[in-house]
């Protein structure tokens, strides 16, 4: 009597703590077991009274019937337990009102209390002998003993149904290829894919609830970690740094967000820390690295850069985005923040406050963002790149350049570099490239004064750079021409350069993974004819290879396509919808990967492309 009693205290007073929203996933269950928890003890009362003195063991308590009855009664009591099992109502999002898993097993176990005190009293006997208060005495102590256990055991339960974590051995990545030719390997993802990044030895893939790592050369799994039933607040790979990823999740209403991060070529635990507390604390961060979170946070003298350290959860420096008398800055979300490995790159664009209404500059920051857009680009407005040391805080340079043609946003990014090069990574703010560690100007991309550039664009037609060289696509202006792939040195000097068929010039945009030999493209519309011509049917999923080095049987620039047994991205009846092909270079492989704008049954699976 008392673990059923108890067991109904623990229960609602837990449901009560999470929400009624939250609660109505358990809702049938926990009614039925608690009129069961009703019922038992006051059908008990009742009938011992009616019997008195009548010995424990008299014909009733033996019958068979009596046993089928109480049998029926214990099962019912455990299939009710099972149905409440917190894996069948913990939502994904706790946002729609599911509950943390964390919570689920607290209210479980007042449930598992209550049924175990069911099947308990349903066998005990009806009359027991006397005792007084001894009895009574060691009833309390047996069911509070009882009761403590299964909620000691919860927190257990919680931890062994929620994370799945392997690792794997030590062990060294294999070169990059310098070309691709067929499919080597194939692997199939149990969730929508929501990223693919490059590990120190193959391809990482994100879920919405972790990650597993492959091995670049065999797509055989290294490690998992994956946390099914946490609120996951965020997670990624680390710009500029191969050895980390990152995910941010919360167990509780009342718990902090903590941050996890793990390494890529192991899946070993780095890190696991508490999140500061901020009062927006599930998206003012914007930036993780392996030391630091990085966010923007505004006041009245124009905000900040705040870097907290990751083993303290403290502020560790603090960068000042101060503003002159007179003059309005972009706000937050418009300012444009960078990481790469320990470097965070700030573009921050101000001009004179006379271009905008008294009521635009107090209305808050999405109005302030929509008068910019329309604003245009006028004389007095001014962007400043700055690069920050991570550790730090230490601003390592800074420099002005022309804003972007939209004010509101800004084009500043950091360029992606070439895998087989010692160089080092630059930044490209309109035409204009910097090096990221130095602030020095690069000029790496090929002059190339016949071609028409937007003046937003990012270091035109560049496909990857690095202080050393750079790889860029120009299309010649004449009707039809064909495109020039050409690679330069660290003066800007071509080096080698291919002709490339003019229309497939529509997938340099697209996803691409750069090689030293060829350039990999995923193929997604628009349709050409030399796609036609090749006879792939729309839709199919398919990665056009471009030598850019003559071999012994091969022009460079000849289309090569590698295709995948006729699987298809998207039914053309029903369209394309946010469907992404790419394609990524890895230790031992090329990856084509579709992400979770597809839409079909079957998910699609990775491919290792090898030479």
């Amino acid at each position: 009597m008392t673990m059923v009693v108890g067991g109904v205290v623990l229960t609602v007073v837990r449901l009560t703590g999470v929400g009624s929203q939250a609660a109505e996933g358990f809702g049938i269950p926990v009614v039925l077991l608690l009129f069961l928890a009703f019922v038992v003890p006051v059908v008990r009362i009742n009938i011992r009274r009616d019997r008195g003195s009548a010995p424990a063991d008299d014909e009733d308590q033996g019958s068979a019937a009596g046993l089928v009855l109480r049998s029926l009664i214990a099962a019912t009591a455990v299939g009710l337990a099972w149905w409440a099992f917190p894996t069948h109502f913990v939502s994904s999002s706790v946002s729609e009102g599911g509950l943390h898993l964390t919570e689920a097993f607290g209210v479980w176990g007042g449930i598992g209390a209550v049924v175990l005190g069911i099947v308990l009293l349903v066998f005990a006997p009806i009359t027991a002998p006397g005792g007084g208060w001894k009895a009574l005495l060691g009833g309390l102590v047996a069911g509070a003993t009882a009761l403590l256990m299964v909620t000691a055991l919860t927190p257990l339960l919680t931890t062994w149904v929620e994370i799945e974590h392997r690792v794997a051995a030590a062990g060294e990545p294999d070169p990059f290829p310098t070309d691709v030719t067929r499919v080597g390997w194939s692997w199939e993802p149990e969730l929508p894919i929501q990223e693919v990044g490059r590990g120190l030895r193959g391809p990482v893939v994100r879920y919405r609830d972790g990650f597993v790592a492959l091995d670049g050369s065999t797509g055989e799994e290294m490690w998992t970690y994956r946390r099914s039933h946490s609120e996951i607040l965020g997670s990624g790979l680390v710009p500029g740094d191969e050895e980390h990823v990152y995910l941010l999740y919360r167990e509780g209403r009342a718990t902090p967000a903590t941050i996890l991060v793990l390494d890529t070529a192991t899946g070993e635990v780095v890190r696991e820390r508490p999140l500061p507390e901020h009062e927006d604390a599930d998206s003012w961060w914007r930036h993780v690295n392996a030391e630091r979170m990085m966010g923007v946070e505004e006041d009245d003298e124009g905000g900040s850069v705040v870097g907290y350290d990751l083993d303290s959860a403290e502020p560790e420096w603090e960068y000042p985005l101060t503003r002159e008398a007179g003059r309005v800055c972009l706000p937050r979300e418009s300012v444009r923040t960078r990481l790469y490995g320990d470097r965070l790159l700030v573009s921050r664009t101000c001009l004179d406050e006379e271009h905008f209404d008294e009521s635009v500059l107090e209305s808050g920051e999405t109005e302030l963002t929509l008068a910019l857009d329309r604003l245009g680009r006028p004389d007095d407005a001014e962007r400043v790149l700055v690069v920050l040391d991570t550790m730090t805080g230490e601003e390592l340079w800074r420099t002005e350049v022309e804003p972007s043609r939209r004010l509101a946003w800004d084009d500043a990014d950091i360029v992606r570099p070439k895998t087989w090069s010692e160089g080092g990574p630059v930044v490209a703010a309109g035409e204009r490239l910097f090096g990221l560690n130095t602030g020095e100007p690069v000029d790496v991309v090929p002059d190339h004064p016949e071609q028409e550039y937007h003046s937003y664009e990012m270091a035109p037609g560049t496909l990857a750079a690095d202080t050393e060289g750079a790889v860029v696509a120009q299309e010649e202006l004449e009707a039809l021409g064909p495109w020039l792939l050409k690679r330069s040195d660290s003066d800007g000097e071509v080096v080698s350069s291919v002709e490339v068929e003019w229309g497939l010039g529509h997938y340099f945009e697209g996803p691409s993974a750069v090689l030293e030999g060829a350039l990999v493209l995923s193929l997604n519309p628009p349709r050409t004819s030399e796609v036609v011509e090749a006879g792939i049917e729309e839709g199919e999923r398919v990665v056009l290879v471009l030598p850019i080095e003559e071999t012994d049987t091969e022009k460079a620039g000849t289309p090569r396509w590698i295709r995948f047994d006729g699987e298809r991205l998207f039914d053309p009846d029903l369209g394309s919808g946010n469907v992404r092909h790419g394609v990524l270079s890895v230790p031992g492989a090329v990856v084509s990967y579709v992400d979770d704008g597809y839409r079909g049954d079957d998910l699609p699976s990775v491919h290792g492309l090898v030479p």
